[in-house]
Formats: C-alpha cells, structure tokens, sequence
C-alpha cells in the first residue's frame, strides 16, 4: 500500500466517521481497568513488541490480555466469526481498511511502520541483489500466502505492478501462514530466500536484509483498531493510546526495527481543553459527554460568545481546540490552529413574540417608535458582529443608534431569546439554533440575512493530535449531523 501514514489514517477515520459514540465505560485511569482481560489479534510479524508492550502495561496496570497471534487475513476471519474480542492489529492497513468496511471496527490508531524486502542468510552467500535473483535455477524461495498475511498481500501487489508476480510465484518453493514462519526457515538453512518485513529481518538473528525497487514504493502501516463489539471499549482505547504512544510503544517498535508511532504522548488521563462558540452547546453537548466517556479522558469545555473567547486566547490562553461561532473568530487567532474545518452554519434571524402582535416582517420595522429591540454585543460575539454588517448592508446602522431602540446588547443569543420570552424585550437578532427549544415568532431575513459558519480548528500545539482527530469525527458523524440540524443548524460538512 502506497502513500505515508498519516494520510492513510485520516482516510481510514474518514470511513469511521459515520460512527457514533454510543457506548459507555468507567471515565476513570488505568488503575480502574484492573482485572479487566482484554482479547486481541495481533498478527504475526509484531509478536515481539507487542508481547513486551502488553507484559509491561499488565505489569504496570494490572490489565491482562489473552492474544491470538496469526496472519493479518486468518484474524480477520477468526474476528469476523467470533464476533467479540477488543482490539485487532494487523500488519498492514489494508486489513485495517476491510474490516472497517466490514463494521468490525471504531477508532483506529497508528502503531509503527515496516518495507517489505528480501530476506537472505548473513553474509548474503549466494549474492542475492535482487527480485530478479530469486528465479535463479535451485534457489529455494518462500512466500508468505497472499489474501491471508499482510507480507503476502503486499509482495503480490509490488511484483504485480513490476510484471513479476506470475514469475515469482511459480518459482517459490513454500507458501507460509506467517512471516515469521518464513524468516526461522531462512535462519534454519530451510530456504535461500523470502520476502519479509524489514522489521522482520531486523528481529531474527542469522539473516540479512536485501533491498529492491520494486518495493520502493510499498510501505505497511501497523494499526491497533477497536473492535466494534468490545465489552470495554474505554479499556481497548487506553491500552492502544499506550501502544500508539511514542514515548511507550514507538520505543519498543523503534528497538525492534520499525520506523516510529505516529501516535500521541503516552498520558494515562489525556485532558482537553476546547473553547466553542456559546451557539455550538446544544448540538455537541451530548456528543462531549459520550466522547469523554468512551475514551476515559477529561474534555474541560469553556463555552461563551466567541469574542470573549477570542480574548482569553490572545491574553494566553491555550486550548487544544477552538469550535468557533464564525469563520471572522477564528482568523483571529488562526496563526495558533490547524486551518479550520466548517462544520455547520446558522442563519440570522429576527424574533419576536408569539403570533406577532407588533406585526414586524423585515429589518425596517426594527424603527418602529418605542420597539425594544436587543442586539448581540459585536466585539464579544459573531452574533453582534454579523447583526451589526447586516444592518449595515441594510443601512439601518444609524437610523436605529437614533431611534433609541437598542435596549440590550448581549454576547449571546440565548441570553436574547431568554429575555424576549421574559417579556422584556419586543424583537432580536438572533441565530436560528437560538429558537430551536422556544415558543417565538421566528422571521427569516432572506436575502436581507445573513449566515455565520462554524469551523472546528486543532491546536497547533496540542499534544493531543489524534484524540482530538477522533473527537472531530464524533462531532460530524451521521447521527450528529441530525442534531445540529434538529437545533437549526445547516450541515456543512463535507461541502
């Protein structure tokens, strides 16, 4: 499989993103998963490092495993037939990719990376350069078996694409189940010659490793992916944030010959800390909760009108997340976030009481004599910010500054609708999602109007990359795009 890893994890996530974060588990440490056995499938060719890292995170928090090791394609059966278990690493993305398709898996982690090359006795004695080589007449050759280990899958596809696959395949001497079963036979003196992992190579002793061009291009990537039915999802999570984790398991992979975890730091708790627009609580509220309870992490959330927010940020403030009520908020503070993702939009609205009994329909009536009007406040909230352009636009600006009819400016649009339903005031502007639970008149604004747009940002410091890539996605799956749009919402994700 081409192309680096962190591009393929976030096309795998892609595939996830239509999963929602239903189950709960003990939002508590490592220490509260005592005692809880954890099943795993764990393919061959990672045996070593994995037995070290799962002995050590046992020993260290008392977490036992019971592990089926096999190839990447016999434990996607055996999974697929058991129909339990909690985590599932294969050596190559493509089984990744499959069982996510399948329904198999949730979240996906990255673990380590690995070449194929060929696999030779020290020393190279019979002067192997290459794949050409291997159709030497009495060359013993092994393969691992393609569709059931990653190796094999991967071999096939790179001497495919060279035109010298049929070849190879003809001259091979064994098809083996594991690669590991053919890297011992090449250190027994049973065969001359295998294709392997570079990783492989790097664990056995007695081999050499022999690169090709053909394999160039042809990199696996090693995933730890939740099993959808895992009976404890919170535990599977922890443990595969500790194997993903560079300062954990990318030390054991690195001493064992991959290239290192893409993963985040190794933190028991991870904490995040999210800022988000005061409009956005509604529709991730919910979706907040279960996330942090699922993964068994602390997610600080601090909600307010995104002016305010954005000064807290430029006096120092430093949250892993920033969901912003508009595009303006966040370029802001854009130089400290990933570029922003629109998630949703809100249009602009005039409310007013049930049945309209003041008769408004347009902006223009906001004149009328003695109306009392509320406006979001422009340099705390988008909402005071867009209200103030649209007024502009409709140059009402400062016919309505004379007009004495402002009576409140707020940051928020709740605050407004909370005070229009009091009786204290006679009409406002404000979001859509700010009605969506209140008994009002509602107005569209139509062309006059306008629409503030949501876009979710990471933290360029952040050491919580992933965890918050996973977040993302259970903010935007399928069931939580009908939440935003039950609170008013338009979805814009995607788009």
């Amino acid at each position: 499989m081409k192309g680096p890893g962190v591009f393929l994890l976030l096309s795998i996530l892609a595939l996830l993103g239509g999963l929602w974060y239903s189950q709960r588990d003990r939002p508590i440490g490592p220490e509260g998963d005592a005692g809880t056995t954890l099943t795993l499938y764990v393919a061959a060719g990672v045996r070593r490092p994995v037995e070290s890292l799962l002995a050590d995170f046992e020993r260290r928090y008392g977490v036992p495993t019971q592990v089926q090791y096999a190839g990447s394609g016999t434990l996607l059966a055996n999974m697929e037939v058991a129909n339990k278990g909690d985590l599932y690493l294969p050596a190559d993305q493509v089984f990744i990719e499959r069982a996510v398709t399948k329904g198999l898996l949730r979240e996906v982690l990255p673990l380590a990376g690995q070449r194929p090359v060929i696999a030779v006795a020290e020393g190279n004695p019979l002067n192997i350069a290459g794949v050409q080589d291997l159709l030497a007449e009495g060359l013993r050759l092994g393969l691992a078996q393609p569709g059931a280990t990653a190796i094999g899958t991967i071999a096939r596809d790179a001497l495919q694409e060279a035109g010298a696959w049929d070849a190879v395949r003809a001259h091979a001497l064994v098809l083996k189940p594991t690669v590991t079963e053919l890297a011992s036979d090449i250190s027994l003196g049973s065969l001359d010659a295998a294709i392997v992992w570079d990783a492989t190579v790097n664990q056995i002793s007695g081999l050499d490793a022999v690169e090709d061009s053909v394999f160039s291009e042809f990199r696996s990537w090693v995933y730890a992916g939740v099993i959808s039915k895992s009976a404890h999802p919170t535990a599977a999570l922890r443990l595969a944030r500790f194997l993903s984790a560079p300062d954990e398991g990318g030390v054991e992979f690195s001493a064992h010959g991959f290239q290192p975890s893409e993963g985040d730091p190794w933190t028991e708790v991870p904490t995040l800390d999210l800022y988000c627009g005061a409009m956005l609580r509604g529709a991730v509220e919910g979706a907040l909760d279960t996330f942090a309870a699922r993964e068994g992490i602390q997610l600080r959330r601090t909600y307010n009108g995104c002016g305010l927010l954005v000064a807290q940020m430029q006096a120092g403030a430093r949250p892993d997340a920033y969901f912003a009520c508009d595009q303006t908020f966040l370029d802001l503070v854009q130089p400290r976030f990933h570029p922003g993702r629109v998630v949703s939009s809100n249009p602009l609205v005039l409310i007013t009481q049930p049945d309209n009994p003041l008769g408004l329909q347009t902006l223009d009536d906001l004149l009328k004599p003695d109306l009392r009007v509320g406006l979001g406040d422009p340099d705390k909230s988008a909402l005071g910010a867009l209200s103030q352009e649209v007024l502009e636009r409709a140059n009402l600006t400062r016919a309505l500054a004379d007009s004495g009819n402002v009576r409140v400016w707020t940051p928020t649009g709740d605050m407004l609708t909370n005070q229009l339903l009091t009786g204290s005031l006679d009409a406002a502007l404000v979001y859509a999602s700010n009605t969506s639970k209140a008994s009002l008149q509602v107005i569209e604004l139509g062309p006059a109007g306008a629409r503030a747009r949501q876009p979710w940002a990471a933290a360029l410091e952040t050491p919580h990359r992933l965890l918050l890539e996973r977040l993302y996605q259970a903010l935007t799956d399928a069931d939580q795009r009908v939440q935003f749009e039950t609170f008013g919402f338009g979805w814009e994700e995607g788009s």
